[in-house]
């Protein structure tokens, strides 16, 4: 702790109160887009998982962007067997 010592209070503090505030934008930025997602999926007739997308939205704006990656995880990876989004013909190259 000493070596901090030169270091004023004040400028910790304030360092502390920016990295805060860079969190919480961050944290409401990709909690909008996941709540935007979970709408247009329910316009295209499908269903969020676990629940409904008001809770989506207050879980990302508490958990950030770990939440937003179990979403993204549930609806869109390739993870989920239900995700018809991709291909799944085969290349023509390897049939040759």
């Amino acid at each position: 702790m000493q070596s901090l010592a030169f270091i004023p209070p004040a400028v910790v503090a304030f360092w502390g109160v920016v990295i805060i505030l860079l969190q919480v934008f961050v944290n409401v930025v990709f909690a909008f887009g996941v709540y935007s997602d979970a709408l247009e999926l329910r316009r295209g007739m499908r269903t969020t998982k676990l629940v409904n997308p008001a809770i989506w939205l207050f879980a990302t704006l508490i958990g950030g962007v770990f939440v937003a990656a179990v979403y993204w995880i549930l609806h869109h990876s390739t993870l989920n067997p239900f995700n018809t989004s991709r291909s799944k013909e085969p290349n023509d190259e390897s049939i040759l």
